[in-house]
């Protein structure tokens, strides 16, 4: 015959053990992701994008600036749209244009195709303290960056095999690299892995002029045609916001803006409440300047 207060003292250590298990689990406060697919140490949640200002991993990672380009027969380019921020520039007389993608929070697989380096990008890349990666380069560029200008990343070298060309691509339209390749090739040549750039200041607060606040309804057409539905005048200002969203800034075009930040490389101006520009040193005046702040100032 079975002790019953035996059975009850198994029966509560067994329970005993349960609750001692629940409890680490709880106060380990570990987050579960909507879809319930990982989890995350709140420690790495908070950390915050140097440039987007939204949550991010590697919040205090280094920033890797990358040379792309905008050709239309270079389409689609991978791993832009993952990029933290997007500089774009023309690099000829006649407008052609080259883009230098810069990434931190997220981590591409696959980015590319991999461009020149430009000599008016790499003030750019110095003022975000980042490492520039980039496939040979205009003569000028090589020259600076040989003497130490900034930590960069050159595919004609390749050290630390950051760089590889990919199969069934049209050469120079197949070369690539990955954020891992980019940080694995850091690391062997003992670059610093940590940020040291400050970054831009950020708002919490919910933007005053927000289109979904502001109308009952906007609907885009497979064409392109976006119908507008709101009352006592929402839709035509909401229609106002779109257009200068949506404004095509041509090479040449005069406009007037207020300057909201000033860095090494150039200032950040504001054309109107939801379009900003950067102004780069090099075009604030018709002559050299060593100091942005000599020339400009905030507000």
């Amino acid at each position: 015959m079975i002790n019953q207060n035996k059975l009850l003292i198994v029966f509560g250590g067994i329970a005993l053990a349960v609750f001692v298990v629940i409890v680490i689990w709880w106060n380990q406060k570990k987050i579960i992701d909507i879809n319930g697919s990982s989890l995350v140490s709140p420690s790495v949640v908070d950390k915050m994008g140097i440039i987007t200002g939204t949550k991010c991993t590697n919040g205090d990672g280094r920033l890797f600036s990358v040379m792309m380009p905008s050709d239309p027969e270079t389409r689609p380019l991978s791993g832009i749209a993952q990029a933290d921020m997007v500089f774009e520039m023309p690099v000829t007389p006649g407008g052609i244009t080259r883009m230098m993608a810069v990434f931190q929070c997220e981590q591409p697989e696959k980015i590319g195709s991999i461009r020149s380096a430009r000599e008016d990008f790499i003030p750019l890349a110095a003022g975000l303290k980042s490492i520039y990666a980039h496939w040979g380069g205009e003569r000028s560029a090589l020259t600076r960056l040989n003497a130490g200008v900034l930590d960069n990343l050159d595919a004609l070298t390749n050290k630390g095999g950051a760089f590889y060309r990919a199969a069934g691509i049209k050469a120079p339209h197949n070369g690539f690299t990955s954020y891992e390749r980019l940080a694995n090739a850091s690391e062997l040549l003992k670059y610093e892995p940590k940020n040291s750039f400050a970054g831009y200041p950020h708002d919490d607060k919910k933007p005053n002029r927000n289109l979904s606040n502001l109308v009952d309804g906007i609907d885009i057409e497979e064409d392109g045609t976006v119908f507008i539905t709101g009352k006592n005048g929402t839709a035509e200002a909401a229609k106002k916001i779109i257009e200068e969203m949506t404004h095509e800034y041509k090479v040449g075009e005069r406009l007037t803006g207020t300057v909201v930040k000033i860095a090494e490389f150039g200032a950040f101006v504001s054309l109107n409440a939801n379009t900003d520009g950067m102004v780069h040193v090099s075009e604030i005046a018709p002559f050299r300047i060593d100091r942005v702040e000599s020339y400009l100032k905030v507000g």
